[in-house]
């Protein structure tokens, strides 16, 4: 038999390290890939002098590990290793909380925590660089270690994906509006009329009951009249109203659903349109004619697009099935 326990000692030395191409000491990147290696290794002299792999990989894998083990780490090493965990920890919270902002009826919380994030741009940009840099090298080395914060950064993938197609994803369309409007087109109708009397003269009423509970600050707008406002937008299945006295606008605008930076919205009209200004209003790409006293309308907001999403594909669908004459009822 072989004098193994002299020979083994040069086993792990004898393996190439993937990165180098020859035997190295880099334990803080390399050595789990190399301990990997060198447990084939060792099976394969085991078999060769016939002892047990167990014996053999005490002798070698014992010491492979003192002599790595007993290398000081240096700052710098340590210094990467703590600026990857806060990474990805940092990026991690600030998507969820993205996320929760995509969710929110309030374009505002969006805005204002993009602004917060560019604001502290001196520590946004190092701890972003830190995460890239943390990506890479856990995609290329591998370790235990790298694997797990791998987890994390596909998952801060996931979440930013998710906050994208949310922040995009529109659940409402001109054919929910139609329905909409089928069904309570004449409720909203005697709301606008209801509202506008109450209204004082030269006076303007921009409401939205949200998520936050937005009320305009007026002395003419009693808590009786807000509940009995709020019933009534609730009953209609809108979110505000906007009644203009002051200009004389010849229109009441229910705001219907707000998703992501959008707004849409039913102009009910008090006259109906004449051909000219049908043509007129068709000719805005946030507006649909719905009928001559109807008009659908989108708001992109301040960041949002500023086209109605699908406006020629309903208008064509609708010239295919709606008679002319009924578009002007």
């Amino acid at each position: 038999m072989p004098a193994y326990e002299e020979m083994a000692e040069n086993i792990t030395d004898s393996l190439p390290c993937y990165k180098c191409g020859s035997a190295c000491l880099h334990f803080e990147v390399h050595y789990f890939d190399r301990f990997s290696r060198c447990r084939y290794k060792i099976k394969e002299y085991a078999e060769q002098w016939h002892i047990s792999f167990d014996s053999l990989q005490n002798i070698v894998g014992m010491e492979a590990v003192d002599n790595r083990t007993n290398q000081p780490v240096s700052k710098r090493t340590a210094f990467l290793r703590i600026m990857r965990h806060v990474s990805v920890f940092a990026v991690t919270i600030w998507l969820f909380v993205l996320l929760s902002a995509s969710l929110s009826a309030n374009e505002w919380h969006l805005i204002t925590w993009m602004v917060l994030t560019a604001f502290f741009f001196f520590i946004t940009i190092p701890v972003l660089g830190f995460w890239i840099y943390s990506f890479i090298k856990a995609a290329i080395t591998r370790t235990k270690t790298d694997n797990i914060l791998l987890f994390f950064h596909i998952a801060d993938l996931l979440l930013l994906g998710t906050a994208i197609y949310l922040h995009n994803h529109r659940d409402c369309n001109a054919n929910i509006m139609a329905e909409h409007y089928e069904m309570d087109g004449d409720w909203m109708r005697n709301i606008a009329k209801y509202d506008r009397l109450m209204l004082p003269d030269s006076n303007q009423l921009v409401i939205e009951f949200g998520e936050d509970e937005y009320m305009p600050q007026a002395d003419y707008l009693d808590d009786i009249f807000l509940k009995i406002l709020r019933k009534h937008l609730d009953d209609a299945g809108c979110i505000g109203i906007e009644i203009d006295n002051y200009q004389l606008k010849d229109y009441t605008k229910f705001r219907f659903r707000r998703v992501g930076m959008g707004m849409y919205s039913f102009r009910l009209y008090d006259q109906p349109l004449t051909l000219e200004q049908q043509d007129s209003l068709n000719a805005n790409e946030c507006l649909i004619v719905y009928n001559d006293s109807t008009v659908f309308e989108f708001n992109g907001g301040v960041l949002g697009i500023q086209h109605f999403v699908g406006k020629q594909e309903f208008i064509d669908k609708r010239n295919k099935t709606v008679p002319h004459h009924a578009k002007h009822q």
